[in-house]
């Protein structure tokens, strides 16, 4: 009931492309940080996973890093209308000996992404596409993505959301149950390509002189195709991230 709440409050924002959300905290500029991650897991039986994460923001004229994406943009910052080509790690996926519901699965690794970006600032909203492929060979799909951000007050808060269509090759990977994974109670199942939701909300809080306060939350809404796997225990799941961050 309450991680119900938390996304339905969530989705009264209205996520953006992940190297853009942490651009938006306080002002333009690069930080360096540290804070910690919580991811909940759509895994049957499987805990919530917290890691400690390193925060690196930089964006210049040309080059911009946030933490897990980077990107070499193809036009001055001057112009509202930019294209980009990026990089971006998918911390997603299993272990078979995670949980006793995935006994006599193969893992699912991580994966790491490439592709490019056209992103837009307007007076209303921040819009961004980006269309990313498997580079790793980890689950050999693609991904295309359409998020929408708006700063409001001088960017204290960000409220953003997005959609994002997932290849048969990417839901399969991380949802499929293949012949040989197959036992009583978890079928065999192939997955198709699918449409996932997304909704969160970002917060900065200055400390004083270049120090500040950072706080995100996001809420993802499986696919259908993703939810109805039988190794899949919830439809939705929340990531929280918080932490401290200097100000060059």
């Amino acid at each position: 009931m309450k991680k119900n709440l938390v996304c339905a409050l969530a989705c009264l924002s209205a996520v953006i492309p992940p190297a853009s959300w942490a651009n938006e905290l306080i002002d333009p500029g690069s930080y360096m940080g540290a804070g910690a991650m919580v991811i909940e897991s759509p895994y049957k039986g499987v805990d919530d996973d917290v890691y400690p994460v390193p925060v690196l923001i930089f964006e210049s004229n040309r080059f911009f890093v946030d933490s897990t994406v980077f990107g070499f943009y193809l036009s001055e910052n001057a112009e509202p209308l930019r294209w980009a080509v990026i990089g971006s790690l998918r911390p997603q996926g299993y272990e078979g000996d995670d949980s006793v519901d995935l006994n006599g699965m193969e893992d699912r690794g991580w994966a790491f992404d490439s592709g490019v970006r056209m992103s837009w600032k307007n007076k209303l909203v921040d819009l961004a596409v980006e269309a990313v492929a498997d580079v790793s060979g980890t689950y050999e799909g693609q991904e295309l993505r359409l998020g929408v951000s708006k700063r409001l007050f001088e960017g204290f808060l960000t409220p953003k959301a997005a959609v994002r269509w997932q290849s048969r090759d990417l839901t399969d990977y991380y949802y499929g149950v293949r012949q040989n994974e197959s036992r009583a109670g978890r079928t065999a199942y192939t997955g198709h390509s699918g449409l996932e939701y997304m909704a969160g909300i970002t917060a900065g809080l200055p400390l004083g002189g270049k120090w500040a306060l950072f706080a995100d939350a996001e809420c993802t809404f499986l696919s259908d195709e993703a939810a109805d796997s039988p190794i899949t225990g919830d439809d939705s799941l929340m990531r929280y991230v918080a932490g401290v961050v200097y100000r060059f």
